[in-house]
């Protein structure tokens, strides 16, 4: 997949974030700031970004609850606590999510709280369809996906699978998954189990 490996992981830069809300609106063009900037610095920064090129030509609206980490070197966005990224027709909410300019893509994980349980996974909706997953990534320009530990619901039930690839035509390949009508996430009383699975929204699994 152009753009996308299954098995990279982005590593989040090791800071301790901030207890603030903060939210950052503006046109991908001019997409990165310094992480605590002046307004002469901001500005400088914002016209000598806004002059390189992207495939991202929409307004990309991002938010979270700690604290929004922007790095103009490496033209990447880093979200912590409560993070949401819009996108067109896609929202992505998780704890953790890494915008990264120079390859188009997002990623996305959750966090450990105080106890160490794993909270805020990804959360991905493109249009009608939603995927919760453990881990996913996703890429602006080829429009396809690799989702991790998914579940996604249809008109006909619930999908669960070990690794998802979402392409471009909205068709979703299915890895080691299952399929049931059991409304229980975790652990459904009843599944249908499929080493590789082809589906087509709004038609059937194939």
């Amino acid at each position: 997949m152009n753009g996308l490996r299954a098995d990279s992981l982005f590593n989040p830069p090791s800071i301790v974030p901030d207890t603030i809300i903060q939210s950052d609106t503006n046109n991908v063009s001019g997409y990165l700031v310094d992480t605590i900037p002046d307004s002469a610095d901001q500005s400088d920064s914002l016209n000598r970004l806004a002059r390189e090129r992207t495939v991202i030509e929409d307004i990309v609206e991002r938010t979270a609850r700690d604290s929004i980490v922007q790095d103009i070197a490496r033209k990447k966005v880093f979200l912590y606590g409560e993070a949401v990224v819009k996108y067109q027709d896609i929202t992505l909410k998780a704890d953790y999510i890494e915008v990264d300019f120079k390859t188009n893509s997002l990623y996305a994980t959750g966090l450990p709280d105080s106890s160490g349980k794993i909270v805020g996974v990804p959360e991905f909706t493109e249009g009608k369809e939603t995927f919760k997953a453990k881990t996913m990534t996703y890429n602006f320009k080829t429009k396809e996906g690799i989702i991790k530990n998914v579940l996604t619901q249809d008109d006909l039930g619930y999908l669960h699978g070990e690794k998802v690839k979402k392409m471009e035509d909205n068709s979703i390949n299915v890895f080691h998954g299952s399929f049931t009508t059991c409304n229980l996430e975790e652990h459904p009383h009843f599944s249908f189990s499929f080493g590789k699975a082809r589906v087509i929204p709004d038609d059937k699994i194939v």
